[in-house]
């Protein structure tokens, strides 16, 4: 019974940390969207590439353009 719930402690604090990555992102695309002039598409995309090119994770990026905004 306790394994089980501790299980479940743990899913429930992955889908917390995930829900606070996603709205970093989201708040970063908002950022990105008001001052690049772009679609939210493209902004997600823009955020995944510099990602990709940094060799860092998205959220990373979305706290970089939060703090620099």
């Amino acid at each position: 019974k306790q394994g089980e719930i501790d299980s479940m402690k743990k899913d429930v604090e992955a889908v917390r940390s995930e829900l606070e990555t996603r709205k970093h992102i989201e708040k970063a695309k908002g950022v990105v969207m008001r001052t690049q002039n772009l679609s939210e598409e493209e902004a997600y995309k823009y955020i995944r590439k510099l990602s990709m090119d940094k060799r860092c994770q998205m959220i990373d990026i979305a706290d970089m353009i939060l703090i620099n905004e």
